[in-house]
C-alpha cells in the first residue's frame, strides 16, 4: 500500500465525497487514487479554502484542500 491509496482510504472512511484544489506535479500519484472522490480543481489554493471551508459549513462533513508542494530554497 502507497501513501496515496492509504490517504483516499481515510477519506472514504470519514465519507468525504470532495476534494477541493488543483492539480500539480508532487500530487500526480494521488489522480489514480481520486477517482472514487470527487475533484474540485479551483484556479487557486485560497478559493480551494474557501469553498472547501463553505462546504465543511453546509455539509457538516469534512472540507478537505489538496494543493500542490511549493519547493522552498534550501
Amino acid at each position: 500500500m502507497n501513501g496515496s491509496s492509504l490517504l483516499v482510504e481515510l477519506l472514504r472512511d470519514y465519507q468525504v465525497n470532495h476534494v477541493f484544489g488543483l492539480p500539480g506535479e508532487t500530487s500526480i500519484p494521488l489522480y489514480s487514487e481520486l477517482s472514487q472522490v470527487n475533484h474540485v480543481i479551483t484556479r487557486d489554493e485560497r478559493n480551494a479554502v474557501y469553498m472547501a471551508d463553505a462546504y465543511a459549513k453546509v455539509s457538516f462533513k469534512p472540507g478537505i484542500v489538496e494543493v500542490p508542494a511549493l519547493d522552498l530554497p534550501s
